[in-house]
């Protein structure tokens, strides 16, 4: 693996510690990114479960998947994304 993958490696691992510790079971969100499905950015009101990760692609791309409240669905969302914490549909 070349240094530029690396350090982007290094870079995606640092943000999948960070959010790993911070996100806890039962915690309601909404998560906006680009859908290529959409052609559009989206919106979604998202609840973090046992199911729910982040991970990445073969070619290090970050991905979330997340439990789409909504849709009563998980979803998996691609490159770059949006998260604000809390708040959705009357939950603290």
């Amino acid at each position: 693996m070349c240094i530029q993958h690396w350090n982007l490696y290094c870079l995606y691992f640092d943000v999948f510690i960070f959010w790993r510790f911070l996100m806890v079971n039962g915690e309601t969100f909404q998560i906006s990114y680009y859908a290529k499905k959409h052609g559009k950015f989206i919106t979604r009101n998202g609840k973090w479960n046992d199911k729910c990760k982040y991970w990445f692609s073969k070619s290090l791309k970050p991905l979330i998947t997340y439990f789409d409240i909504d849709a009563d669905d998980y979803r998996t969302a691609s490159g770059s994304y949006w998260i604000k914490r809390g708040g959705t549909h009357g939950d603290a």
